[in-house]
């Protein structure tokens, strides 16, 4: 008995582990969206943007720090974004500071957004929304 009892702690104590283990893991970002920004990402972003997940949706980022969001064509919000070091100010929770151009800050129609920059090339953007770290993919189109 008194090994069955000294066993079934082992393991729950391995099976606390592994859901803390887990559950930490869990809150990292996907990889597909692992940061792999450049100091050239103001240059880069500039352009006009569509959504992998939805052709009808596209954001232009104006090379003088507008934004304009629109689908099928059509404008639909306007405002500013800029690169920052942190999303502190645009988010309820503070994080560290990092590359100062891993997090995209919006500011459209009165409200602000942050989002984690994954990847910026000429041609592709993968962003993450810091409120429900939802990814989201564009393409360049010109």
């Amino acid at each position: 008995m008194r090994k069955s009892r000294a066993t079934l702690a082992v393991l729950g104590i391995a099976l606390a582990l592994a859901t803390v283990t887990w559950f930490l893991g869990s809150e990292q970002q996907p990889a597909e969206v692992a940061s792999v920004v450049t100091p050239d990402a103001p240059a880069l972003i500039a352009g006009s943007w569509v959504s992998e997940d939805d052709a009808h949706y596209g954001v232009v980022f104006g090379a003088d720090g507008t934004v304009v969001e629109s689908y099928a064509g059509v404008a639909v919000a306007s405002g500013t974004y800029h690169f920052a070091a942190s999303p502190d100010g645009y988010t309820a929770e503070a994080h560290e500071p990092s590359h100062p151009h891993a997090f995209l800050l919006e500011e459209i129609d009165g409200e602000r957004y942050a989002y984690r920059v994954g990847t910026l090339t000429p041609d592709k953007l993968e962003i993450m929304y810091l409120e429900r770290g939802k990814p989201l993919t564009f393409t360049k189109v010109r």
